[in-house]
């Protein structure tokens, strides 16, 4: 992922803060929404488009936009530095490959205890049996 080049792909739009905050919030517009399209960007390659993709689909819009929000403080510069952050964390955490879960056996110890668990079980659903009278 190239930054340089991700940062000039950026659009934003500017609007007022919801919430109380006095008289700053009626005449300031302080909330940023970072908008970016994964599908036309040159920061990623074709590969590293088709794993964000699929890992970012639930956070697409219609048109494969992706919508950042922030309004934490009172200035605009600083909420436009913070949707950067998040979309760069969003980026890298969806570039990130798992690897997957190797299968292991289990082990030969606690195969004796599972064993020891079902006889000691047996012997004791085996006491709660009506004794067998036929056998005199």
């Amino acid at each position: 992922m190239d930054k340089n080049i991700l940062l000039t792909e950026l659009s934003f739009r500017t609007s007022r803060s919801s919430g109380s905050g006095g008289q700053n919030v009626n005449k300031v517009e302080t909330k940023v929404e970072l908008l970016w399209t994964l599908a036309n960007t040159n920061a990623l390659d074709a590969a590293e488009k088709v794993i964000a993709a699929d890992r970012l689909a639930n956070q697409l819009d219609n048109d494969g936009v992706l919508h950042i929000t922030a309004q934490e403080t009172r200035s605009q510069v600083e909420n436009k530095a913070i949707c950067i952050k998040k979309l760069i964390i969003l980026i890298q955490k969806s570039l990130i490959v798992v690897a997957p879960r190797k299968k292991t056996g289990i082990p030969r110890t606690i195969k004796l205890q599972i064993r020891k668990a079902k006889a000691i079980n047996s012997v004791k659903k085996a006491m709660r049996q009506k004794p067998n009278t036929n056998d005199f």
